[in-house]
């Protein structure tokens, strides 16, 4: 009866759950799917780390008191959750709290054995999920789906909550302390393994990208009602033989799970390309089905080390792949990595209870995670070099994104030295051109009231600014900050569109004939008025970089910086992402001198309702430019492809063909509907 109650209650919360999230899926674009599961996942990471392990302690060791654990658990909730709505997100602190208190009240139902208590509790919290998505239907904004998984998770803590003035409060004893240690990591260690790959994965790879991972999990944690279902029984009845049941039954899933895949671009069109990734996703099943039953026997053993070793060596495991798989693989290395953590952790937890006492458990975890940690430091670190017989390649940070220098030469020294000198000169620009960094020089611009002194570097860009802002006829318009803060900061933190009279005013404060330059200083006629180079900094930070390889007598070399793409020395094929399918490539080209530059709707882009907002601005309008999905331009040069990749987005395909043929420079445009316009002698570059 008791097997059977755990059961139920699991594959209940399982499957709606997973319900709940593919209902999502149909709801919003897989960029905004992504950002949702970002904060929910950083929310589980928080909350987990503020329950201190104590829910695993009660059902476990039978310690501390119930009311003990409840008083320690509400304080680390509330000051973890203030932390986090200070830090990052007032909702996501929110969620933390819920989450905790739920956490606890479901595994204080266990260690009282009353799993009816538990079936009702996780059946109330069911019943719930469907508050996010009529919240979100009501109103469309993304934050009531996070306040509605508050709800779900706390109302149905409030009835287990009002009960514990029956319980005495008990202070722990001081063997109690190593093994509350263990439940923790062990705790921390299988929250890590379900979300620390999301949280990662959104920061280096984007959230559309996320948002396709994050399905494909979603798709498995469906199916991973049986080994969760596996792991409390085990844990709450100190079962010991489920090991075979467990395995024969995760295989059976398996077999069944595939043909449901097959279902997924009929039903999910816009998460299609998942497909394979969710298929290399599920062959975890096998492997984590063995984790939880081995976990649980460890736990029931009172063996918390061996568990907690084995996850903080699958946690390493998970960070290193993530990194490595990932950026070689995009979506198909993140399910790779998923597979390969889950599959180590398996064989950890099966080795643990082969080496005998917990301070061995204990020793052989922490040697092979000082060996480990060395390999993931270098795997995070930045600048990162690469190299072969004749070649060297690093990358580094710098301009909010990811830079790839390539230098082509036999003396790999020579080609280090260089690589090392245009690294440090793009890191000397976005310390002059950047907005938003405090103290450079276009930021004391933006604050001040009178003439402001320029280094050579940064009068020269926006000379080269207002040219093209004077050639575009303003559609390149280094003074549109204020609209871009309006759209991409105050929009997005308010969940609503700015008022007529709002943007009207804002749109005031962007003219690019009211920002003046002579002598080496520059200044506005307009006071509120700011600029961001954001469309011309990384066009022409990439040419002075290739300058840099060039003087250094490197043959050949490639600058990428962004989207922003510079070459010299050979023949190079540059791949043109598809702006809706981010893991396809839309066409192919191959150029041997000079730029290549594409804009997008897909890279700093959020959705307010069906509404898709980016941050590259009409001036004209004050929105978001809509005749474009993205725009690609070949021309002699970073700094012009990328002030004319901008100005082309916003004139859309006619005039920005128009434009792009006039100047004698290549093209190729995404109209709104997906449609491709090239511009004459586009063909001569295909590859």
């Amino acid at each position: 009866m008791s097997l059977k109650l755990v059961a139920t209650a699991q594959i209940v919360a399982t499957f709606s759950g997973a319900i709940f999230w593919l209902l999502l899926a149909l709801l919003l674009h897989p960029f905004t799917f992504g950002e949702v599961g970002w904060l929910y996942s950083i929310s589980m990471l928080v909350s987990t780390a503020a329950s201190l392990g104590l829910g695993k302690s009660l059902i476990v060791l039978r310690r501390p008191s119930p009311r003990l654990a409840f008083y320690l658990t509400l304080f680390s909730s509330t000051v973890a959750g203030v932390t986090l709505s200070l830090l990052l997100n007032p909702w996501a602190g929110l969620m933390v709290f819920g989450f905790s208190l739920f956490s606890f009240s479901f595994h204080l139902q266990l260690s009282q054995e009353n799993f009816r208590g538990y079936l009702t509790i996780w059946l109330a919290r069911s019943s719930l999920l469907f508050l996010p998505l009529f919240l979100y239907l009501w109103k469309n904004e993304v934050w009531l789906i996070l306040f509605g998984l508050f709800l779900c998770h706390f109302l149905p803590s409030l009835t287990i909550l009002t009960r514990l003035s029956r319980f005495p409060v008990t202070m722990v004893t001081e063997n109690f302390i190593p093994k509350l240690v263990g439940c923790f990591f062990t705790d921390l260690g299988s929250a890590s393994l379900s979300f620390l790959d999301k949280v990662i994965a959104g920061k280096l790879f984007g959230m559309e990208i996320l948002g396709l991972y994050y399905f494909s999990t979603r798709f498995f944690y469906l199916l991973a009602a049986l080994p969760q279902t596996f792991f409390f029984y085990s844990l709450s009845t100190r079962s010991t033989q489920m090991r075979s049941f467990a395995l024969k039954s995760s295989l059976l899933l398996l077999a069944a799970s595939f043909p449901l895949t097959f279902l997924i671009p009929h039903l999910f069109p816009d998460y299609s390309s998942s497909v394979n990734s969710l298929r290399v996703i599920l062959l975890a099943l096998v492997p984590a089905t063995i984790s939880q039953v081995c976990s649980s026997e460890l736990l029931s053993d009172q063996k918390p080390a061996g568990s907690s070793s084995a996850y903080a060596l699958a946690i390493v495991i998970q960070l290193l792949s993530l990194t490595v798989l990932g950026r070689r693989f995009g979506l198909l290395g993140l399910s790779l990595s998923f597979l390969l953590t889950h599959s180590l952790l398996a064989f950890l937890l099966f080795l643990m209870p082969k080496v005998r006492g917990e301070s061995r458990r204990v020793t052989i975890g922490v040697i092979c995670l000082l060996f480990l940690l060395p390999l993931l430091l270098s795997t995070l670190s930045f600048p990162r070099f690469e190299h072969g017989t004749d070649y060297l390649r690093a990358e580094d940070l710098a301009m909010d994104t990811l830079v790839r220098i390539t230098a082509i030469d036999e003396n790999l020294q020579r080609a280090r030295t260089a690589i090392e000198n245009a690294l440090k000169k793009i890191h000397e620009l976005e310390d002059l051109l950047s907005s938003e960094k405090e103290g450079t020089e276009i930021w004391r611009l933006n604050h001040s009231n009178s003439w402001a002194h320029l280094s050579p570097e940064t009068f020269q860009v926006l000379q080269e600014s207002l040219r093209y802002a004077e050639l575009t006829n303003g559609a390149f318009d280094p003074t549109v900050k204020p609209l871009v803060d309006l759209w991409m900061k105050k929009v997005r933190e308010t969940g609503r569109l700015p008022s007529s009279q709002e943007l009207q005013e804002t749109k005031e404060l962007v003219n690019w004939r009211n920002l003046i330059l002579e002598n080496g200083r520059a200044r506005f006629t307009r006071e509120g008025m700011q600029v961001t180079l954001g469309g011309i900094a990384k066009g022409y930070a990439a040419d002075l970089a290739c300058d840099i390889l060039r003087s250094s007598g490197i043959k050949a070399g490639m600058v990428q910086i962004g989207g922003e793409i510079r070459v010299f020395g050979k023949r190079w094929r540059i791949g043109i992402q598809h702006p809706r399918k981010p893991e396809e490539i839309l066409e192919t080209i191959e150029l041997s001198e000079g730029a290549v530059s594409t804009s997008g709707d897909y890279v700093r882009v959020y959705f307010l309702g069906a509404r898709r907002i980016h941050h590259i601005i009409d001036p004209q309008t004050g929105e978001p430019a809509t005749r474009c999905q993205s725009t690609t331009v070949v021309a002699p040069t970073g700094t012009q492809a990328d002030a004319l990749s901008t100005a082309v987005f916003v004139l859309g395909p006619e005039k920005g063909r128009e434009l792009l043929e006039n100047l004698g420079v290549f093209g190729l445009i995404v109209d709104a509907d997906g449609n491709l316009i090239h511009t004459r002698g586009w063909e001569l570059l295909r590859s």
